[in-house]
């Protein structure tokens, strides 16, 4: 819930919106046993553990209690005789007040824990996106690495028949620099291409769970058909906005719990024992039931403040998850475009190919019968290199565009689950 302050909620509260983090548990992905996910898969237990001592917090509280005493006779007073004892018993007592109004303090901690798990998630998503990040940089670096391979040999074809053309005078000394050039540059490039792939691969194990398996899948599959259906399956499946919510949840109860601390201490307080002294083996029992009231008159402010920080707190969080709304429903806009483009190009990418390995052959022909010159050959061998490097950068766009998109909308561990 997003807005304006609340108000105070109901003590009946239907608890079906606060069911525990089982329901969030998924398959197995394949980033499973990655240190990084099983690092923050632990926060769900340690949230979960506060709401086992939210509801410790409003039960009640049994205890046994035991003593033993005794008397030395020889300083015992006149008259009387010295006596040995032990008791036993149990001590019981239920806190009224927090039992009958204290649930805000299990529902804050429910809302924490499911937050939990969807951070979780949220991680887990992050983990499989670099994952899918550095795959699709490793796929683009080697289909650079090979057209560069190409590049440069047909480049080296170049230089060999310019360098035999200038010993019989049919080729400046100009034209073979200027195709060493190229080759040196294109060299160069090839080891820029080596470094990244270099640097892929030395990344790839942060990213790889227990199972081993290192490969992108198809993500096209789990998402929805346009652009409005993945924004509202965003807004809806998103676990850092769901997370933001159930901590706005989270603070909201807070508040409610801090409220009731204006309320009477109640304590309902009962003793049972039974004593043994010297002489009497049948013992005695001592029963005790009473009721203690701790009404708060005067704190210094303490209580109000504390209501006021939980009223800011809640103000604060809210504002939270409406920001992320709307930075969630932009980055969804924004990644669509970005796949629509990857895909558009990719869709002309063979055509342009094509186009430039045919205008490229034409003019090597046309070279040598005079009709152009070396440098006509060196860019037209330039814009065939181009055009394939650009297919491999597109793929790897449309990848990263149609992965995030999927994170956003919260499908993104489905598509990498162990069996799936």
């Amino acid at each position: 819930m997003t807005g304006s302050l609340p108000d105070d909620p109901a003590p009946d509260r239907d608890y079906a919106r606060y069911p525990d983090t089982s329901d969030l548990e998924d398959e197995a992905t394949i980033v499973e046993g990655n240190p990084t996910v099983e690092a923050a898969r632990q926060a769900i237990p340690i949230a979960d553990g506060e709401v086992s001592k939210a509801w410790a917090g409003i039960g009640p509280r049994v205890s046994a209690t035991g003593s033993v005493d005794w008397q030395d006779e020889a300083n015992a007073g006149p008259g009387s005789t010295a006596k040995d004892g032990q008791s036993i018993g149990v001590k019981a007592s239920l806190p009224i007040r927090d039992s009958l109004f204290g649930r805000p303090k299990v529902r804050s901690a429910r809302a924490s824990a499911r937050a939990a798990a969807l951070g979780f998630k949220s991680d887990e998503q992050d983990v499989i996106l670099e994952m899918a990040q550095i795959l699709a940089q490793i796929e683009r670096d080697r289909a650079v690495l090979k057209a560069l391979d190409q590049h440069i040999a047909r480049l080296n074809g170049l230089l060999r028949d310019a360098r035999d053309r200038a010993h019989t005078g049919d080729m400046s000394a100009t034209d073979v620099s200027q195709i060493r050039l190229k080759v040196v540059s294109a060299r160069a490039d090839r080891a820029d291409a080596e470094a990244s792939l270099a640097e892929s691969l030395s990344r790839l194990p942060t990213v790889i769970g227990s199972s081993g398996e290192a490969t992108l899948r198809d993500v096209s599959r789990v998402l929805p058909g346009s652009q409005a259906a993945i924004v509202s399956a965003a807004l809806a499946n998103s676990p850092g906005l769901l997370a933001a919510r159930e901590e706005e949840t989270a603070a909201q109860e807070q508040l409610s719990a801090s409220r009731r601390e204006f309320l009477p201490e109640v304590n309902l307080n009962a003793t049972a024992a039974r004593r043994y002294e010297t002489g009497n083996r049948a013992g005695d029992d001592d029963l005790y039931v009473g009721v203690s009231i701790d009404m708060p008159l005067y704190d210094g402010g303490e209580r109000s403040a504390d209501v006021r920080q939980k009223e800011a707190a809640l103000r604060e969080r809210g504002y939270r998850a409406q920001s992320l709304e709307r930075a969630t429903a932009a980055r969804v806009k924004a990644d669509w475009a970005k796949r629509q483009s990857a895909r558009s190009k990719l869709a002309l990418s063979s055509e342009r190919i094509a186009a430039a390995r045919a205008a490229l052959d034409g003019v090597g022909k046309a070279r040598l019968i005079g009709a152009r010159t070396i440098e006509d050959e060196l860019n037209a061998a330039s814009d065939l290199l181009t055009a394939i490097i650009s297919r491999s950068e597109a793929k790897k766009a449309l990848v990263l565009a149609e992965h995030r998109l999927a994170a956003e909308a919260g499908v993104l561990s489905a598509a990498y689950r162990v069996n799936g």
